[in-house]
C-alpha cells in the first residue's frame, strides 16, 4: 500500500472490523460499532433496570373483591422440566438485579 494511497491512513473498527471511511469516525455507518464501548456499561446498566422493573411487575399484588390476595402477572409454562429451570433461574435473576 502506498502512502499516496487514500487508504493506507484509514481507521479500522475495532468491533466490525471495517474501514472506516475518512470523515465518517463519528457516523459509522455501523453506528452500534462506535458506541460498543459506551454502550456495553450503559447496556449492562439498562438491563440491571430493566429486570429490577420486570420484578417489580411479577411481584405486583392485588386484592379480588372477595378480600383474596392474588399475583395478576406470572409467568407459565407448559413443560415440567422448563418450569423447573425457571424456579431456578428466575430468583438468581431477582437477586442480583437488586443489587
Amino acid at each position: 500500500m502506498s502512502v499516496h494511497d487514500e487508504t493506507w491512513d484509514r481507521p479500522i473498527c475495532e468491533f466490525c472490523q471495517k474501514e472506516i471511511p475518512y470523515g465518517e469516525k463519528l457516523s459509522h455507518r455501523r453506528k452500534e460499532c462506535l458506541n460498543v464501548v459506551k454502550t456495553h456499561a450503559e447496556t449492562d446498566t439498562e438491563l440491571k433496570l430493566l429486570t429490577k422493573k420486570l420484578f417489580q411487575i411479577l411481584d405486583t399484588k392485588e386484592e379480588s373483591d372477595s378480600g383474596r390476595e392474588f399475583s395478576p402477572v406470572f409467568i407459565s409454562c407448559c413443560r415440567a422440566h422448563l418450569n423447573e429451570e425457571l424456579n431456578e433461574i428466575l430468583p438468581r435473576m431477582k437477586e442480583l438485579s437488586n443489587d
